[in-house]
């Protein structure tokens, strides 16, 4: 064979990487507190993340912003940007954003999808707005989605994202109709695990938290924890239910 072709064989038939297992509901969900608001009487409150509210003209799929600030990414000091279109069930969207650059959307790079060899690609602000130009409907393509939309179609919503330090993993949570799911990975490109199901009916719906209880696992151990808080449905009195679930993942890093 050529060299040069074995150079190609190798870019076409490395193997992609792997996406996480999915974690494991540990026990039941519970109902923590049911307080006016988050941080009373025990209950959960929400991370401090920088503030996107001062982002010049947020480019198309990102109507609602989470930022995490991006740890040993190549590119250096920034941010991570997850997006989600406004279309119901649409799956969150990637971009990095330098530091210094959070309020300028023009200095992003964006992701979408990867290569045969397992590859991440990102575009530049100005590709990635061009998608769907002359007339068509703006689409960056189902490979630039973090994950397939979950079924049914058009139900997820409420997309959080954080860094589990109990799984040492990125982590979802979401709530698609009566059901909060979480979905995890090693990188916030992914790939990501298949979704799991961690509480339905009356404690499925409602506003996500992001919270932790469990302290990280030594390394050595088999199983990582972590402990998630989410809203349920205020009631007639404007209180709002928050529940916890203690999910586990098997293995190493």
């Amino acid at each position: 064979m050529h060299p040069r072709l074995w150079w190609l064989a190798l870019l076409v038939f490395a193997p992609p990487a792997c996406a996480q297992p999915p974690v494991e509901l540990v026990g039941q969900p519970e109902l923590a507190c049911a307080a006016p608001g988050a941080g009373e009487s025990g209950c959960a409150t929400q991370r401090t993340a920088p503030s996107g509210q001062d982002i010049n003209a947020p480019p198309n799929g990102f109507a609602k912003l989470e930022i995490l600030p991006a740890q040993g990414d190549e590119r250096g000091e920034g941010f991570y940007v997850f997006g989600v279109a406004p279309l119901a069930g649409a799956a969150p969207y990637l971009a990095f954003a330098p530091a210094g650059g959070l309020s300028e959307a023009r200095s992003w790079e964006f992701f979408t999808g990867r290569g045969l060899s397992g590859s991440v690609n990102w575009v530049s602000y100005g590709r990635w707005q061009s998608h769907g130009a002359d007339g068509a409907p703006w689409s960056p393509g189902k490979r630039a989605a973090l994950f397939a939309a979950d079924e049914p179609a058009g139900s997820c919503t409420g997309y959080d994202v954080d860094w589990s330090l109990g799984l040492r993993r990125w982590l979802v949570l979401y709530s698609c109709g009566s059901e909060v799911r979480v979905r995890v990975a090693g990188a916030p490109w992914g790939p990501w695990s298949d979704a799991t199901v961690i509480a339905s009916g009356a404690g499925g719906t409602g506003a996500v938290l992001m919270a932790e209880e469990s302290p990280p696992q030594p390394a050595a151990s088999a199983w990582r924890l972590t402990t998630l808080y989410w809203q349920g449905v205020a009631g007639a009195d404007g209180s709002r239910p928050v529940f916890r679930a203690t999910l586990r993942q098997e293995g190493g890093d």
